[in-house]
């Protein structure tokens, strides 16, 4: 039994969508790990200002820095978990803008205890980037061009840790640390509204009407033929899926 299938030519206008779709969702996860990366090290340069503004001793400082570190650390997995119930961009773009608003309320801070509020909001934002970042590129990009994206999406974060503190060293030399700060921190709530916006479009543009079921009489034909040619791919796929789950174990890695 022969049994003719119509495969759909993929359109010019769907193609060019899609490669839209990719390029945007590499730039959102480029430009969020470039920024919050940044904002990371970012904390290492303040360090010394906050001592000798506030006179902390050498606990409260390491202090300052364990509250960022281990609160990104902790809230990965939660912020995960959030974003698959709520939309990814949502939690993202919510993050960069606590990642920015950490710096702004540091910019205003009147001792230890403010800069510890901050510090706890920006891990909090901060936390959200790498799943959620990483998931971006996933989705859009797979097979070996997947490599060169990660490629991409890596060389970002170690671009913003190089970026944002030499940022703060000009500004610092030309306002006080204060306005600085603050100024650092306004970049990243104007960055959150734009993911919003980015990733809202990716949305959009992802949506697709349903397929159309198949008919009764053609859903029998297809099973009629199917089950003429199981006995004969039941051992080849055996082996396909051996191959199948190598090659996505090595694509996992």
């Amino acid at each position: 039994m022969t049994i003719s299938t119509a495969v759909e030519p993929v359109r010019p206008s769907d193609e060019a969508a899609a490669k839209r779709g990719e390029r945007r969702a590499l730039g959102v996860a480029c430009g969020a790990h470039m920024l919050h990366d940044g904002y990371t090290d970012l904390v290492w340069v303040a360090l010394p200002i906050w001592q000798a503004e506030f006179g902390l001793n050498f606990a409260m400082v390491g202090l300052l820095r364990t509250i960022y570190s281990g609160t990104l650390a902790s809230l990965q997995i939660p912020a995960a978990a959030i974003a698959a119930r709520i939309g990814a961009g949502t939690v993202l773009s919510a993050g960069t803008a606590l990642a920015g608003l950490c710096y702004c309320l540091a910019g205003l801070s009147s001792g230890f205890a403010l800069l510890v509020l901050a510090l706890f909001l920006g891990g909090v934002g901060a936390a959200t980037q790498h799943p959620i970042g990483s998931a971006l590129v996933t989705r859009a990009f797979s097979g070996a061009r997947s490599l060169k994206a990660f490629g991409a999406y890596n060389f970002a974060g170690d671009v913003g840790k190089v970026l944002l503190p030499a940022t703060a060293t000009s500004l610092l030399l030309i306002l006080p640390w204060r306005p600085a700060y603050t100024l650092l921190g306004l970049a990243g709530i104007v960055a959150a509204m734009l993911i919003a916006v980015l990733t809202l479009r990716s949305r959009r543009s992802r949506t697709r009407p349903p397929p159309s079921l198949p008919s009764a009489s053609a859903a029998k034909a297809i099973l009629r033929g199917s089950s003429a040619f199981a006995f004969l791919s039941c051992s080849a796929s055996q082996t396909a899926s051996c191959e199948a789950a190598f090659l996505c174990a090595s694509h996992s890695c």
